[in-house]
């Protein structure tokens, strides 16, 4: 339920700002995925254009009172007209980032002694994406040769950064007006949210921003990576790398995943690929949840 005073604005491609009133939407949005934004929408235009507002930017804006609490902007991917009333006709729209773009193409190519940010810069210029941030800590050295094959340009940009332990989102700057799509290698890359109180109480939660309810869960994930690769350049090296959580209180530890080749050419490389994967495989084995007001 929104607190007192919270309305919402959209505004799309070349149609005029006060086009369309919000009249329900729905936000799924994770980190190293592309987010999705459903927003219905209600207008006294019977015949809104699709080539308005399709392949176009479009931007909700969350107000408390006049002040801008938060905005999703992102490109049109779909248009419906729907049921014409008396006064009004409702459209529903799906937004998605810019990046969603990188995944409308495939191709076959290789890129040869380039580090991660080499090989990201042309796909993203290709979509026109030339603001960006690379918010590295880790050492990420330089590939031989990397071959994209017969994937989608996305499918490409998602496995090279889960290789190098890299996630990407998009860093909302409210004051700047501007929405950046950020790569980060650790969590320090992150804004603080501050703090929201918890009030399981659900009949004050139209005066203040809280979360009334929390669960947190456990599951069984895989508890080891092993990967083997060869190099012909040192046909003796053994190659083989292995990692494994330091604590896993809930499951055994006799669930391996093992990967060839694991496409490294030296120890640095073998380790911490290891170490990335298993990150990868076990970053929802804890989890918490919970539901908030909040439009943080």
């Amino acid at each position: 339920m929104a607190i007192n005073g919270t309305r919402f604005t959209f505004a799309a491609g070349s149609v005029a700002k006060d086009t369309f009133a919000v009249v329900n939407f729905q936000l799924s949005q994770a980190y190293s995925e592309l987010f999705t934004l459903d927003v219905t929408l209600a207008s006294s235009d019977p015949a809104v254009g699709f080539e308005k507002v399709l392949d176009e930017m479009a931007t909700l804006t969350i107000w408390q009172g006049e002040e801008i609490k938060r905005r999703v902007r992102g490109i049109v991917t779909f248009c419906e007209q729907g049921d014409t009333g008396k006064h009004q006709t409702l459209y529903r729209l799906t937004i998605r980032p810019n990046l969603w773009r990188s995944a409308q193409r495939r191709n076959c190519r290789s890129f040869q002694n380039l580090d991660i940010e080499g090989i990201l810069k042309p796909l993203l210029k290709e979509m026109g994406i030339v603001k960006y941030d690379t918010l590295f800590r880790a050492r990420h050295d330089w590939r031989e040769f990397c071959v994209q094959f017969m994937e989608s340009d996305y499918e490409f940009i998602r496995r090279l950064t889960a290789e190098e332990g890299i996630f990407f989102f998009e860093e909302e700057y409210l004051k700047a007006n501007d929405q950046k799509l950020t790569f980060a290698d650790n969590c320090t890359a992150l804004t603080s949210m501050g703090q929201i109180p918890y009030n399981p109480n659900a009949a004050s939660e139209a005066d203040t921003y809280c979360i009334n309810n929390f669960r947190r869960s456990a599951q069984i994930r895989p508890s080891q990576v092993t990967l083997q690769d060869y190099t012909f350049t040192a046909p003796n090296w053994p190659a083989q790398f292995q990692d494994q959580p330091k604590r896993m209180p809930y499951q055994h530890a006799a669930y391996e995943i093992f990967d060839y080749p694991g496409r490294y050419k030296d120890e640095q490389h073998g380790e911490d690929f290891a170490r990335y994967q298993i990150e990868g495989w076990r970053n929802n084995a804890d989890r918490v949840m919970g539901t908030s007001n909040s439009p943080r």
